[in-house]
């Protein structure tokens, strides 16, 4: 019978990262001959969180001119308390902190590549209302459970959010960033954004903008 739970458990999680996969197709909202690459991953440790996230995100080159970056989704990993304990709930400032430590990390190799330079053409896209979501799993209470603080217990019983994932990629945002290295440092400054159709997720209830607003622009 246990056997048969945890298997059932497992073909839950796979059907459930599956769906997001195949559901969230990357927008074009300029340059449709310039195709995304497929889907990348990379984990990096996120500062305000203590703890390492895993963006799934894709690239392209658009037009020849554009450096892209699409995030598909997020797993949170042993940051799952962290938009809660951190942020408040802020998913939008959390996103902002997400999409800057991609850029810093630039895992396409994008420029500028010298102390000095900047590049105006770089842009992030992803869905422009998101949500955290839960995978359905089966709690790990350590072995030792007996040992741990009521607190501890509650942590290991209760509901931290797996995953940040788009409630739709039809309605995009695009946000236009200067990148440039300073004293060795890549300094992000967001220049601009294309407002989406639904910037206050009136059609999406439950999700939450993460669309340029962050920035007071």
């Amino acid at each position: 019978m246990k056997k048969a739970f945890f298997t059932l458990t497992f073909l839950i999680f796979i059907a459930f990262s599956t769906n997001i996969v195949k559901s969230n197709e990357p927008c074009y909202p300029d340059c449709e001959n310039s195709q995304w690459s497929t889907q990348q991953s990379i984990t990096f440790f996120l500062q305000e969180c203590n703890a390492e996230v895993t963006v799934y995100y894709r690239y392209r080159i658009a037009c020849g001119i554009w450096y892209d970056y699409y995030i598909d989704y997020v797993l949170l990993g042993d940051a799952s308390d962290c938009l809660d304990d951190h942020y408040g709930g802020d998913l939008n400032m959390m996103m902002r902190d997400i999409c800057e430590a991609l850029i810093v990390q630039n895992p396409a190799n994008f420029p500028p590549y010298e102390e000095g330079q900047c590049e105006l053409n770089w842009r992030v896209l992803k869905g422009s209302c998101w949500r955290p979501d839960i995978i359905p799993h089966v709690p790990k209470i350590q072995a030792n459970a007996d040992n741990k603080s009521d607190k501890e217990i509650n942590k290991a019983l209760g509901i931290d959010y797996d995953i940040l994932i788009p409630c739709s990629s039809n309605d995009c945002c695009l946000e236009y960033f200067r990148v440039c290295i300073n004293n060795g440092i890549r300094e992000i400054t967001q220049t601009g954004y294309l407002p989406p159709e639904d910037p206050d997720c009136i059609n999406n209830p439950g999700c939450f903008p993460v669309c340029g607003s962050v920035y007071n622009r």
